[in-house]
């Protein structure tokens, strides 16, 4: 018997995704990945240009269609992760340089990011 697992649809479209790709591909505001290991993400198909015709009366932007879409689904591919602690003592010794935050941030940028686009880590 197949092992089926859990797939969502998406209220959002592909395109919301674009714009917002050289920023924020990492920060998975647009799409739900909890309790599922992929996603349905649907992108609408663009329009094909016409001639407008105002002898056609009715018809003259053109045979009005319904609007198509494609669905992609989108599965992880790897279930990545790390592991790090600061201590209260171990910052204060250092002058307080050992920042939860600033060190997500720092690997983040370092570490997952390029595993990301280049198969790294």
């Amino acid at each position: 018997m197949a092992v089926n697992f859990a797939k969502k649809y998406e209220k959002a479209t592909s395109d919301l995704l674009v714009a917002k790709r050289k920023s924020q591909v990492f920060t998975n505001q647009n799409y739900q990945w909890t309790g599922v290991n992929s996603v349905i993400v649907t992108t609408l198909v663009d329009p094909t240009i016409g001639a407008y015709n105002p002898a056609s009366g009715m018809a003259r932007y053109g045979t009005p269609t319904e609007v198509e879409d494609t669905e992609q689904e989108w599965a992880l591919s790897r279930d990545r992760a790390w592991t790090k602690t600061i201590d209260k003592k171990s910052s204060a010794d250092k002058m307080m340089i050992k920042q939860a935050g600033k060190y997500l941030a720092q690997a983040t940028k370092n570490v997952l990011v390029p595993s990301l686009f280049w198969g790294q880590a």
